[in-house]
């Protein structure tokens, strides 16, 4: 079993496999357009436009899976608290959350406001 957890307010919640090599995570409810499904998606999978993705080679806002991200387990992380999971790591704030690899550098803010990528 990965990692499974979720901000306070339980907007946001993500998910990573037992060997943290994907970090995925869901912005419940958000202001900002959802992600469109590509054209070229791969099937047959299920178009989640609410997930973001963060692996070592990048970002992507919206994500083809063949199943819902399972969060069964997800424990709190409290505003102001940090979590690593093997090279990535998340910081839990009042105005979203912040997560990145951190051996790529990419990451990404998620608020009900934005999704912000780097």
């Amino acid at each position: 079993m990965g990692f499974h957890f979720t901000t306070p307010s339980g907007n946001i919640r993500c998910s990573t496999p037992k060997e943290p090599t994907v970090l995925l995570c869901e912005v419940r409810d958000h202001t900002y357009p959802s992600s469109a499904k590509p054209e070229d998606a791969k099937e047959p999978c299920q178009w989640f436009p609410d997930y973001a993705m963060l692996t070592d080679e990048g970002v992507a806002a919206g994500v083809c899976l063949p199943r819902p991200l399972v969060t069964r387990g997800s424990k709190v992380l409290p505003y102001g608290s940090s979590i690593r999971m093997g090279d990535f790591g998340c910081l839990s704030t009042e105005g979203g959350l912040l997560c990145a690899n951190e051996v790529s550098g990419h990451g990404y803010q998620l608020s009900r406001e934005a999704l912000r990528t780097f």
